[in-house]
């Protein structure tokens, strides 16, 4: 009997739940152990993993080394990184090739430069016809977010707002002209 191949998610969305859900009714009925890791001990998808521990609230080199020596002292076969310090992974692949990890990532570092920034992902996304983008604009100042801002209003959108280089929902933000305050918002 061969052994159990053992997938490791770190630090990502709850919609992993799901991928964990997919890969346990995989249709060879192949087993596998799953790892999971998060800042938090109440993430959705640690619910579906065979052993769970928390991520240490480190500097990226700290985080790497973290990765490295998790993925050694668990025996990891495959890495799915999520969206926690994901490029930072990306940027290390050779260390994980190192010690015998697969990391479910893209080795093309161009590639991964170009997604890092939502602005060019966009403009990939546009040029190759992948899916419509709604109407957007890239800002540097309060004066091009007010012209971005009255260009979309004017066209009956609602306007939202993210860095261009952040990870998961972090900076993200629905405006609605009605709130009184920024924490509303």
């Amino acid at each position: 009997m061969s052994k159990k191949l053992r997938i490791w998610f770190n630090h990502s969305f709850s919609t992993t739940y799901h991928f964990i859900e997919l890969i346990k009714k995989n249709f060879e009925n192949r087993e596998f152990e799953i790892f999971g890791t998060h800042a938090t001990s109440n993430a959705v998808y640690l619910a579906l993993c065979d052993h769970i521990d928390l991520e240490p609230q480190v500097k990226d080199s700290e985080y790497l080394d973290f990765c490295l020596d998790f993925c050694l002292k668990n025996e990891i076969d495959i890495l799915i990184p999520g969206y926690k310090r994901l490029f930072l992974i990306g940027e290390n692949l050779e260390e994980f090739t190192k010690i015998g990890v697969k990391v479910l990532i893209s080795s093309d570092k161009n590639f991964l430069e170009e997604v890092k920034d939502k602005s060019k992902t966009y403009q990939i996304f546009e040029k190759n016809k992948l899916i419509e983008i709604p109407e957007s604009y890239v800002v540097t100042n309060a004066e091009e977010f007010k012209v971005a801002y009255q260009k979309i209003i004017d066209n009956d959108n609602k306007v939202c707002f993210k860095p261009t280089i952040a990870e998961g929902g972090i900076g993200f933000r629905i405006i609605d002209p009605k709130a009184d305050s920024y924490a509303y918002m």
